[in-house]
C-alpha cells in the first residue's frame, strides 16, 4: 500500500511537469506569434507610411505639372485667338508664319508631357496628350480657314531628269511604259473621297493614294507657297524624297516605302507605318500603331511610341547639298546626336524596358539608297561599292516620278 501510495506521487509529479512544461512552451510558441504579428504591424504602417509619402510626392509632381502645362495651353489658345482677330490686318504670309509657329509651341506641349510621363499617373498622360493633340488640331482647322492652299491651273511642265510626263501625271523615260499599268490593284485601302479632302484641307500639300511611284520635292520647291507641312497617306512600295524644308510632317497608312527627308522644323506624327524604313531629322517624333519599320533620326528630343511593335531606331545619316544650310535655318543644329535613342513607349509602364523597340547594329545604319532615290540623296555611312551594285542602271529601276506640280495637278 505504501508502494503504490509513492507511485501516485511520482505520476503526481511527473504529470505536473509535463504540463508546466506544455504551458512554458505554449507560451513562447504564442510570444513568438505576437512578435511576428507585432512585426509585421510595423512593417504594414512603415509601408502605409511609405505610400502615402509617394502618394503626396506624384500629386505634388501631377499638380506642378499641370499648372505649367495649362499655363503654356492656355497661352497658345490666346495667341490662336489674337491671330484670328488679325488677319485682316496681316498679309497671307505673315498669318501663315504665326500659325506655324503656334504649332510649334503645341508640338511642344508634347514633349513636355514626355519628360514627365514616369512622374504622373496613365491618367494624366492620356488626358494630357489629348488636350495636346486637340490643341493642334485647333490650329490645323485655323490654317486651313485663313490660310487657304493655292489655287493651281493646268499648264507647261516643268522638264525632269528622270524622264516625261506621261498621262496621268506619271512619270516615265523617253519610251518606256509607265511601270505601273492600269490593272494595278490598289496596294493599300482607299480612304473615302470625304477623308481624303479633309486632310488635304488640313495640310498644305499630300501625296496620296500612290503605289510603286517615286514623290519628289527638290530643295527650294516649296519656297512661295501658302504653307510648308506635308500629308503622306495611303502609300504602298513608294519611295518619297521630301528635300525641302517642311514645317511639319504627317504620315498615315503607308507600308513598304522609303522616305528621305531634309529638315521638318515642327514635329512628324506617325500612324500606321509598316515595313518600311523613314529617314528624319526633326524636331519630334510621334508614332502610333506601327509595325516592323526602320526609323534613322536626328531629332531635338526622344522619339515616342504608343501601340507599337517592332520599332527599330538608329541615327540620322542622309546627306546631299543643301542640307546644312536648310538645317541651319530651319534651327535643327542644336539637336543632340544621341537624341534618337531616348524612345518613350507610353503603353509599357513597367521598369524592365520595352520590347516594342531597339537600336539597329551599327552595321545596319548603312542602308542603301533606294535605286529610284540615287542622285537626290546620300547615306553617308554606306561604303560607295554597295551604292554603285544598286544604282538605277544596276538595279534596272525606272519607275515613274510624280513631283510636287505633278501632284497638284492631279487633284483637279
Amino acid at each position: 500500500e505504501a508502494r503504490q501510495i509513492g507511485h501516485g506521487e511520482e505520476s503526481s509529479a511527473q504529470s505536473a511537469e509535463r504540463l508546466k512544461s506544455a504551458m512554458a512552451s505554449s507560451k513562447e510558441k504564442m510570444d513568438e506569434r505576437m512578435a511576428a504579428r507585432h512585426s509585421a504591424l510595423k512593417e504594414k504602417w512603415a509601408n502605409s507610411r511609405s505610400d502615402a509619402a509617394e502618394a503626396g510626392s506624384v500629386s505634388e509632381a501631377s499638380n506642378e505639372f499641370w499648372q505649367h502645362f495649362q499655363s503654356e495651353k492656355g497661352s497658345i489658345e490666346q495667341a490662336l485667338e489674337s491671330a484670328e482677330r488679325l488677319t485682316r490686318e496681316r498679309s497671307q504670309g505673315e498669318t501663315a508664319a504665326a500659325l506655324e509657329s503656334l504649332l510649334l509651341r503645341a508640338m511642344d506641349l508634347q514633349e513636355m508631357i514626355a519628360q514627365h510621363t514616369h512622374e504622373l499617373p496613365k491618367y494624366d498622360v492620356k488626358r494630357a496628350l489629348n488636350e495636346a493633340e486637340e490643341t493642334q488640331a485647333c490650329i490645323q482647322r485655323a490654317k486651313g480657314k485663313l490660310v487657304p492652299r493655292k489655287k493651281f491651273a493646268f499648264g507647261k511642265k516643268k522638264a525632269a531628269s528622270a524622264g516625261t510626263v506621261g498621262e496621268g501625271g506619271s512619270r516615265s523615260a523617253a519610251g518606256c511604259p509607265p511601270a505601273i499599268s492600269q490593272e494595278t490593284p490598289p496596294a493599300v485601302p482607299p480612304s473615302t473621297p470625304g477623308s481624303i479632302g479633309l486632310a488635304v484641307a488640313e495640310a498644305s500639300h499630300s501625296f496620296i493614294g500612290k503605289t510603286s511611284e517615286t514623290l519628289v520635292v527638290r530643295p527650294g520647291e516649296l519656297q512661295g507657297t501658302s504653307g510648308t507641312d506635308y500629308f503622306l497617306k495611303d502609300l504602298k512600295s513608294c519611295v518619297v524624297v521630301l528635300l525641302d524644308t517642311l514645317s511639319a510632317l504627317k504620315i498615315e497608312n503607308i507600308r513598304d516605302c522609303k522616305v528621305y527627308t531634309g529638315p521638318i522644323a515642327g514635329s512628324t506624327f506617325a500612324r500606321n507605318v509598316h515595313s518600311s524604313s523613314l529617314f528624319l531629322n526633326l524636331r519630334q517624333l510621334r508614332i502610333h500603331d506601327s509595325t516592323d519599320t526602320r526609323w534613322f533620326v536626328r531629332a531635338a528630343s526622344g522619339p515616342i511610341i504608343e501601340d507599337c511593335q517592332g520599332m527599330h531606331f538608329a541615327s540620322y545619316p542622309l546627306s546631299y547639298p543643301e542640307l546644312a544650310g536648310l538645317t541651319e535655318s530651319a534651327g535643327l543644329t542644336g539637336s543632340p546626336e544621341s537624341a534618337w535613342r531616348d524612345v518613350k513607349d507610353f503603353k509599357w509602364h513597367r521598369t524592365q524596358a520595352s520590347p516594342n523597340w531597339d537600336t539597329l547594329l551599327e552595321a545596319d545604319w548603312a542602308e542603301p539608297i533606294a535605286p529610284q532615290a540615287k542622285g537626290l540623296v546620300l547615306n553617308s555611312l554606306c561604303p560607295p561599292e554597295v551604292e554603285a551594285e544598286l544604282s538605277p542602271e544596276a538595279a534596272g529601276a525606272n519607275p515613274p516620278m510624280v513631283s510636287e506640280e505633278d501632284e497638284d495637278e492631279d487633284e483637279l
